[in-house]
């Protein structure tokens, strides 16, 4: 495996447009090797000899400042990134067990809003797209909900069926059929967001909505150009929304909002009565402060969490 598991992608992921290249470093090289090394040791490892011959390379879209990789792993490099080198029962344990008690009040929250967002004929039915280990879903069935998943890892696919979440491919998810879609920490990570938020315009039901969550990019521009300081912080710093092989896209409030359109979906604000009803006073008071000002940022221009709903004919369909 070399660069040959790889391929171009020169256009903006988000409209469309011939992106403008702003930044290349080969993987190979040396600091962008010990920081992605150390990077993966906490979660698993990094055969870094498959990536040698290749570039990280970053574009950005001169129509709706969207950013994106231009260099895409392969389908089989994904697997084996999310699959093999992040290993995922050690990814649970550092992200996933023993979270603190405010973290399933804040998933209840996001619940709650979406619900709130329902229209009256809208089915009580959730898909969680790329549902990772079914949290989101299974607090859905809390509130009497019917949840079906899709996830490409099986480790946590199994674990999702084992609690009661109905994990398909996409090709069985049924057209107009769900009151909600939540599609929270996806876009980022795959190479045709059109395609993928087009498949999921036709599977909602046309009285449900949609929530579409991603890191936002405004700190990518700096990062990119302290580039070799950023990758001695935690998590990479400002690097972690385009985050070489994993973040493929690192999108802006525009660029959303012409993808969403290009999808047939509209933008739809949560009301203040459900924003306020579901307040979250975290520990600290940073994050108490952070929690009182979301519902401005959810409704803000410049948000990367937003909700949708369908707003013309959908084109696209799934092949029987």
């Amino acid at each position: 495996m070399s660069s040959a598991d790889f391929y171009p992608r020169p256009s903006c992921p988000a409209c469309g447009t011939t992106g403008r290249a702003v930044f290349r470093r080969a993987f190979d090289e040396t600091k962008l090797r010990a920081a992605l090394t150390s990077f993966y040791a906490a979660v698993g490892r990094l055969d870094y000899p498959l990536l040698e011959g290749t570039d990280y390379s970053v574009a950005v879209c001169p129509q709706c400042a969207t950013w994106f990789q231009t260099s895409i792993p392969s389908d089989a490099l994904l697997a084996k990134l999310y699959e093999e080198w992040i290993d995922p029962n050690k990814a649970r344990l550092r992200f996933h067990h023993n979270q603190p008690p405010h973290q399933f009040l804040v998933c209840a929250r996001e619940v709650q809003i979406a619900l709130a967002l329902a229209l009256p004929d809208a089915p009580r039915t959730a898909l969680d797209y790329g549902c990772g280990w079914g949290e989101w879903g299974r607090m859905l069935q809390a509130f009497g909900g019917e949840t079906w998943g899709t996830e490409l890892s099986p480790t946590r696919r199994e674990h999702a069926l084992q609690h009661g979440i109905r994990v398909v491919a996409d090709s069985e998810l049924p057209d107009d059929y769900f009151g909600h879609v939540n599609l929270d920490q996806v876009l980022e990570h795959v190479p045709d967001p059109r395609a993928c938020l087009g498949l999921l315009a036709t599977k909602l039901h046309p009285a449900g909505s949609l929530r579409l969550a991603v890191p936002h990019a405004w700190q990518v521009a700096r990062a990119l150009k302290n580039f070799d300081d950023e990758l001695t912080r935690p998590r990479l710093g400002g690097l972690n929304a385009i985050a070489p092989l994993e973040h493929l896209n690192a999108f802006s409030t525009a660029g959303l909002l012409k993808l969403a359109a290009q999808c047939g979906l509209a933008r739809i604000r949560p009301p203040w009565s459900a924003l306020l009803q579901y307040l979250v006073f975290p520990p600290g008071a940073s994050a108490k402060l952070k929690s009182l000002l979301r519902p401005v940022y959810l409704r803000s221009a410049y948000t990367t969490q937003l909700y949708f709903r369908r707003s013309a004919n959908i084109t696209f369909r799934s092949q029987p």
